[in-house]
């Protein structure tokens, strides 16, 4: 992938944009598929649409992050209301709402308010309720919160139960990690010594996600789990590659990675 990479940014880095985005549209279409056949097939929407992913939640999650890019590439070129954005906005919003996903649901509100941002503080500061909308949002906002937190309140405690266990296995092999893989390969058993050390009546709470574990819900803990500090350290100095080539297209200056 770094070479035919390397020659798109060198030819036109918006061209690598465009193929995330191919792979964003492409991910769209397939979702809307697996909705379609779940329905038809009576089968549960919220496990089966996945699109490329092993997982709903990752697959919502995916889509909600990706979506601004993806709107942001249009927006000068279709301004009409039933324009291809909006139909966009829409079947994302579908599809995150059938994996059932409630931090797929926060990114997207997020990534709304992000969008329309100019559009909102127009308004806000137009107005002359100032102090009622920003009251009615903060109740809003945590109405939003405690709902998203307690509509599947055995899966958040799972989540809690399953990011203590990944810090666990992280504090077992710090420096390199569990290697690729690890983490699928190890984390049920890190599970069942704590099950083993744990037989107390609230440990039982847990083990509606004892099955099936095969991530921990959070890539940078799988990343701490599976390559340790090593890990860590080249995803930020993957980071900083990308904050600097964002930093040379804006300078418009040709890209390399071994530029100063």
């Amino acid at each position: 992938m770094y070479f035919p990479l390397k020659y798109l940014i060198k030819w036109n880095y918006l061209s690598v944009v465009h193929v995330f985005i191919l792979i964003f549209d492409i991910h769209i279409i397939l979702g809307a598929v697996q909705v379609f056949y779940s329905c038809i097939n009576g089968l549960d929407i919220s496990l089966t649409v996945t699109g490329s992913f092993r997982h709903s939640g990752i697959f919502s999650i995916y889509l909600a992050s990706f979506l601004p890019i993806r709107l942001n590439m249009t927006k000068s070129k279709l301004d009409s209301i039933f324009s291809w954005n909006i139909f966009v906005l829409l079947l994302v919003l579908l599809l995150v709402l059938s994996t059932h996903s409630r931090t797929g649901l926060f990114l997207y509100i997020i990534n709304l308010i992000f969008l329309f941002y100019t559009y909102i503080r127009s308004f806000y500061f137009k107005s002359s309720y100032k102090a009622i909308l920003l009251t009615m949002t903060i109740i809003f906002s945590t109405v939003l919160i405690t709902t998203l937190i307690y509509l599947k309140i055995p899966s958040a405690l799972g989540r809690l139960f399953i990011w203590q266990n990944s810090f666990e296995m992280f504090c077992q092999k710090p420096i390199f990690g569990w290697g690729f893989g690890g983490f699928e390969k190890s984390y049920l058993n890190q599970q069942a010594i704590y099950f083993k050390n744990n037989l107390s009546s609230d440990s039982y709470k847990y083990k509606i996600v004892a099955e099936g574990v095969s991530s921990p819900f959070n890539e940078y803990l799988k990343i701490l789990v599976e390559y340790g500090i090593i890990g860590v350290v080249c995803l930020t100095i993957a980071f900083k590659i990308i904050w600097k080539f964002s930093r040379n297209i804006r300078n418009k200056k040709e890209y390399s990675f071994l530029s100063p």
